[in-house]
């Protein structure tokens, strides 16, 4: 079902007497005559779901499209999300299959075909859900659980939770695009690093704020009196007045403005101490122990760091609005609630720590807020793993730390990640970072870029060369790492026909991988044409692959000839056809990149073409990767 339809429907669900097309168009931010078009949508497709009077339009219960439909999954999705809810959320040790017929609407053969379904998706993870004497069972080592609901919470997060395109459907009227574009000007013009969940996280607190401004039967013509200090602050506030021909009262101005300077500290490294006095000591505690809980919980790896001051900045808001019996009206409830049910459920064991711990109740549009702050975290964590983890080595002289800091990320946001700001060498307290930025002349195990204290003074493509050198070094380092996981002796083929071609070639290659049971039948016709779609030879080495990721496990088979293959145009030594399992999709690049990198060197290549045994070819990778 279409996403405004769902929301038109569950407005219709609360209400308990006929509600005008004119006003469901207000609470949608759509107009009269959408409002009419999903009301016939809806109808075509589930007959008499809404009933039309003369006062508007009501919600029949009665209807053959169920009125629970908010309590009962419809999609696959839905479905395997609910078992896995069960078993990993609420630690059910068995499920009565008829019960689950009920709970879900299907048939015993329907629930059979879902759970051969699941079991193929979640093949890869080592758990298996078994059906014995009219029970189900979720069967696997307790790490391989653990690890299995964590790694559905971080794909839930990622890409789900909030970007341009959401805010632009769920607020037409709102000009998103003119906010995005006046926040990463105005960040650039003060050269102020702020990341992208900052600029989202900004985007939809302004959005939902001017909706609400725009949306008011009495509207405001007299001019605030409040002065702000902060020079960004105050050009976006006066930017957005002009463009939306708003005018913004006092305390909306001083919400606004802290809503900026809070999203800006988000990105930048803040002590305890300043986090504590910030938000104070009951709310910074509670924060920790409310992040120590999710991390017991769902087994995430939730960081302290990053996560303690936003959340304790919301935290404390919303301890004031509760205080003041408001609460804050969240446009994504549905979205998150459908696209992340593990991760809302997440949420939802938070606002029952702050029921346990301070004893208020927050509702569900609250709920969906701090949701999407445990997503942001999570998917910020993925992001972060791609990335160097650097450390910043700077005496903190007028500023100078925070400056550099700033500069670095705004131009190298993609590459690296900051994960502490020291004055002295002995304040590092993790040692596993990859990157020592320093502004002082020191000996360092890791590898170390010498800055100058001067931002203007920094050599930005010196420093981009390093750090393109490192970043190489660790793809390389994969391969060296994962070899044995990657490479095996039954995946090795040495050519010795002198006209052999790439068809051949991919098709012995294709049967080994076939027969190790690591791809299906047709992915040697995917192979073929994606080939043909581009040539995957490079020089002297071909790495031919599929454009689906659904091999059942990530594995690369290799073809060695000394005389050469014949593939198009080219005449290539080395193939190495990679199939790739989709819940290893993050390392194609990673390993398409190294294997690139590494094998069109002239010298690793004279090497890698004699090599006519599985061992030969391991001992060269093993040796230069190192």
């Amino acid at each position: 079902m279409k996403k405004n339809h769902e929301l038109l429907l569950n407005v219709l669900r609360k209400q308990n007497k006929p509600i005008s097309s004119t006003k469901l168009a207000e609470l949608l931010s759509v107009s009269s005559r959408s409002v009419k078009n999903y009301v016939n949508e809806i109808n075509a497709e589930h007959p008499n779901t809404i009933l039309a009077c003369k006062q508007g339009y009501t919600f029949n219960s009665q209807a053959a499209f169920t009125a629970g439909k908010d309590l009962v999954p419809q999609t696959y999705a839905e479905r395997s999300s609910y078992i896995i809810k069960e078993f990993f959320v609420h630690h059910r040790t068995q499920l009565d299959l008829y019960e689950l017929c009920d709970i879900l609407y299907l048939s015993y053969s329907s629930i059979k075909s879902l759970l051969q379904k699941m079991n193929k998706e979640y093949e890869p993870n080592k758990i298996r859900f078994q059906c014995r004497n009219d029970q189900l069972y979720v069967t696997g080592s307790e790490r391989d659980k653990r690890r299995f609901l964590t790694s559905i919470i971080y794909k839930e997060a990622t890409g789900n939770l909030v970007d341009i395109s959401v805010l632009k459907e769920m607020f037409p009227a709102i000009d998103v695009m003119y906010i995005n574009e006046l926040l990463h000007t105005c960040f650039k013009k003060e050269n102020c690093y702020i990341n992208d969940f900052g600029y989202m996280n900004l985007n939809l607190h302004i959005t939902v704020m001017l909706n609400s401004i725009l949306n008011q039967s009495k509207t405001v013509s007299s001019s605030a009196d409040k002065k702000l200090e902060n020079p960004l602050a105050a050009t976006i506030i006066h930017q957005l007045q002009q463009h939306f021909h708003v005018v913004f009262q006092n305390n909306e101005i001083e919400e606004m403005a802290s809503m900026i300077m809070m999203n800006i500290h988000m990105c930048q490294i803040n002590s305890p101490k300043e986090i504590q006095k910030s938000v104070g000591d009951a709310v910074y505690q509670l924060s920790k122990e409310l992040i120590a809980a999710l991390n017991q919980q769902y087994h995430l790896r939730i960081q302290e760091q990053t996560l303690l001051l936003p959340l304790a900045l919301h935290l404390k808001n919303l301890l004031a609005r509760v205080n003041q019996n408001t609460t804050l009206h969240n446009p994504l409830l549905d979205t998150i609630q459908s696209a992340c049910p593990i991760l809302f459920d997440c949420a939802l064991y938070a606002a029952d720590f702050l029921y346990q711990h301070c004893h208020i109740q927050i509702s569900k549009d609250e709920v969906a807020y701090l949701a999407m702050h445990i997503g942001a975290d999570v998917e910020r964590q993925d992001q972060d793993v791609h990335k160097l983890k650097c450390v910043l080595l700077c005496p903190d002289y007028q500023q100078n730390q925070s400056f550099i800091y700033n500069y670095l990320l705004i131009h190298f946001d993609s590459q690296i990640s900051i994960v502490q700001c020291v004055s002295f060498l002995h304040e590092i307290n993790d040692q596993t970072y990859d990157l020592l930025f320093t502004t002082i002349p020191i000996q360092d195990s890791h590898p170390i870029i010498q800055l100058s204290p001067f931002t203007n003074s920094i050599d930005i493509r010196d420093v981009f060369n390093r750090i393109e050198e490192i970043i190489e070094k660790r793809k390389l380092a994969v391969l060296h790492q994962e070899f044995d996981h990657f490479f095996s002796p039954q995946l090795f083929y040495h050519e010795e026909n002198e006209e052999s071609d790439k068809f051949k070639v991919i098709h012995i290659l294709h049967q080994k991988l076939l027969n190790q049971g690591h791809v299906n039948a047709d992915f040697y016709h995917d192979v073929i044409r994606r080939d043909e779609a581009a040539t995957t030879a490079f020089g002297k080495i071909a790495i031919p692959h599929s454009m689906k990721m659904n091999a059942n496990h990530t594995r690369i088979a290799v073809a060695v000839s000394r005389t050469g293959i014949k593939w198009d145009q080219h005449l290539v030594h080395i193939v190495l056809l990679i199939a790739i399992n989709e819940k290893e999709s993050y390392l194609f690049k990673e390993l398409y990149e190294a294997l690139i990198n590494f094998c069109t060197q002239d010298n690793i290549m004279t090497l890698l073409k004699e090599a006519a045994a599985f061992e030969d070819f391991r001992d060269i990778i093993l040796r230069f990767t190192q």
